[in-house]
């Protein structure tokens, strides 16, 4: 279980900001989560169709991460 009381989920962070994505990345995964990282839409629609992920955090500032955050709902 995490500090949240939940048991271990499987993340993937979508992020193109290094620095941004080290500091949520160490954050998450003190908090006891499973974390993957990616840096752009194409590699998180591979991901997703690879792996069960229980959330998918995206930048949704970028049209990319937008078309994938369409498709991971559907």
């Amino acid at each position: 279980m995490n500090a949240l009381g939940i048991d271990a989920m499987r993340l993937l962070l979508v992020e193109d900001n290094d620095q941004l994505a080290h500091w949520l990345a160490k954050i998450l995964r003190d908090d006891g989560f499973m974390l993957d990282r990616v840096s752009d839409g194409e590699a998180a629609d591979a991901a997703v169709r690879t792996v069960p992920y229980d959330v998918v955090l995206l930048d949704l500032n970028r049209s990319e991460e937008r078309r994938v955050g369409k498709e991971c709902r559907s």
